[in-house]
């Protein structure tokens, strides 16, 4: 079992990457990113701010920072993030976020 407080974990951002290539097929990669404590401190991010920030750092970073590119097979039309969840570790207060 992992302990977060040793790992400084502070926040769990559950989230999907959509990809549509040009012939119309999508992909759909799930994952999980984590912002440890001193980011929180470093970037003074809070709850309520996370899921902006998370969706501004995702456009503003290259695609393989999240998934491995290299299995994607096909020119890519379109890529599109979900944020799902959003967990405070210490606390387990969390934040769903419904398709928009």
């Amino acid at each position: 079992m992992l302990n977060f407080k040793e790992k400084k974990m502070k926040y769990l951002i559950n989230f999907q990457i959509i990809i549509t290539f040009k012939n119309g097929i999508k992909k759909i990669f799930r994952s999980t990113y984590t912002i440890m404590e001193k980011e929180v401190k470093l970037k003074k991010l809070s709850f309520s701010n996370i899921n902006n920030w998370f969706n501004n750092f995702f456009n503003n970073v290259p695609l393989d920072t999240f998934i491995d590119t290299s299995s994607l097979s096909g020119e890519v039309y379109e890529v599109k993030i979900k944020v799902g969840r959003i967990t405070e570790t210490l606390s387990g207060k969390y934040e769903t976020f419904k398709e928009k």
